[in-house]
């Protein structure tokens, strides 16, 4: 992630709502990462209650990715939702986890 400039408001904030799909995640927030430059960025993940070990993953290996772990399955408007209410950049992004 690149930092917004003193003073500025963030670029743009991608929201991704996983269930279950941890395999996919990944490849996409790597994707994500090598392949955004000269752009400030936050990624909010919304995990449905997964039972793949999607949190635990992104934790360990994505710390600096924002993460709602929800206790149910919200579905994703409700998650997407949740992402967007904490959104920071000046433009958002609805990203599917299967996007990379």
């Amino acid at each position: 992630m690149i930092p917004p400039t003193s003073g500025n408001r963030m670029d743009l904030t991608i929201s991704i709502v996983n269930y279950n799909t941890a395999d996919v995640l990944k490849k996409c927030l790597q994707s994500v990462r090598q392949h955004t430059h000269d752009l400030s960025y936050e990624i909010i993940v919304v995990d449905n209650a997964s039972k793949d070990g999607s949190v635990p993953m992104i934790l360990n290996e994505f710390p600096w990715v924002q993460l709602i772990a929800n206790p149910d399955n919200l579905y994703f408007t409700r998650a997407n939702n949740q992402a967007l209410e904490r959104a920071h950049g000046r433009y958002q992004m609805i990203l599917n986890p299967d996007t990379y």
